[in-house]
Formats: C-alpha cells, sequence, structure tokens
C-alpha cells in the first residue's frame, strides 16, 4: 500500500479520497505489508490512477517494485550471484513450497484446516475487542461480505459472532462499585 499512497502524494492527489473511493479503510496506510485481497488491490490502484490522472500507474508500480516486490522470494533469488543461480534458488523455493503441502497431508491436515484454524482463532480475539464492528473484523480476515464470515463462525463456534462477543462480554464484565 505504501507506493500506491507514495505515488498519489507525490502527484498531488488526495490519499483519504482515493481509500473512501475503493471502499477501503484509511488505516490500512500504517500497514504497507498487511496482505489484503486482491480485488482490493486492484480497485485502489484503479482508484489512484483516476485520482492522479495516471492511466499507467499500475504498470508504473510493477516496474518499481520489480523482482524485490515479490518478497522473501525475490530477495534470494536477487542475493544470486549469476543467471542461473537465480533460476536454481527459485526452483529450490518452489520446491520447497510443494513439500509444504506434502509435510500438511502427511501430518493429516490440510492447508484448508490450517488457515480455518488461524481464521479461527483471529476472530475470537478480534470479537473480544470492542473497537473493531463485526463488518470490519470480516473484512480484515478477508470475507467479502460479513454474511459468509458469520456463517463460517457459526460453523466453528456453534452461535454467531454477536451473539459471542455478547456472551463474551457478559462473562468478562467486572461489577461496578457502589457510590
Amino acid at each position: 500500500m505504501g507506493s500506491v499512497a507514495g505515488a498519489v502524494e507525490r502527484a498531488g492527489g488526495n490519499v483519504a479520497r482515493v481509500f473512501s473511493r475503493a471502499d477501503l479503510p484509511l488505516r490500512l496506510i500504517d500497514q504497507p505489508d498487511r496482505l489484503i485481497l486482491l480485488r482490493d488491490q486492484l480497485r485502489l490502484v484503479e482508484c489512484a490512477a483516476r485520482e492522479i490522472g495516471d492511466p499507467a500507474l499500475s504498470a508504473r508500480l510493477s516496474l518499481e517494485a520489480g523482482v524485490a516486490g515479490l518478497g522473501a522470494l525475490g530477495q534470494r533469488v536477487l542475493a544470486a550471484d549469476q543467471l542461473d543461480a537465480a533460476i536454481t534458488h527459485a526452483n529450490m523455493l518452489m520446491g520447497s513450497l510443494l513439500q509444504s503441502s506434502t509435510h500438511l497431508q502427511l501430518i493429516g491436515t490440510t492447508f484448508e484446516a490450517v488457515l480455518s484454524t488461524a481464521l479461527e482463532r483471529q476472530a475470537t480475539t478480534m470479537l473480544e475487542r470492542r473497537d473493531c464492528s463485526i463488518s470490519q473484523i470480516a473484512y480484515e480476515l478477508g470475507y467479502a461480505d460479513p454474511a459468509h464470515f458469520t456463517r463460517a463462525f457459526v460453523a466453528w463456534k456453534g452461535i454467531s459472532p454477536r451473539a459471542w462477543r455478547f456472551g463474551w462480554e457478559r462473562n468478562t464484565a467486572r461489577p461496578q462499585a457502589s457510590p
């Protein structure tokens, strides 16, 4: 996100307006490494391009990021002295990624099960905080629609997120001191 906001600012555009038009919370700007859905990234870049009148913005951002924009994979490839070494590094990393999937199968689980458990834990942690609405939590966990999050939560816990939050608040409420 940092590169999109930077491009908008350099061109004299309004970053807050871009995020608003893309239906994304402005607080994402403080979390440039946060993963967001690809369609949301594309919508943000599209809104930024309109804001600054630069239809080639997406291409320019891709060129600026280059191989380093691929994160750890890109860094390993860039660390190679020669092209054949870079290709070897990329192939080894791809093999280890595929082995990770095989390892999950050997221990009797799947990536989907691991992801579901992680989402369930994160959802309950976020529901304990009152500063996030259920819609915000759904979005931050990657659900396109709060109803999809609610369905997943009911499958995990047997009750809706709203009911879970209400029960958690009731169980953690402290008695008020008498005046």
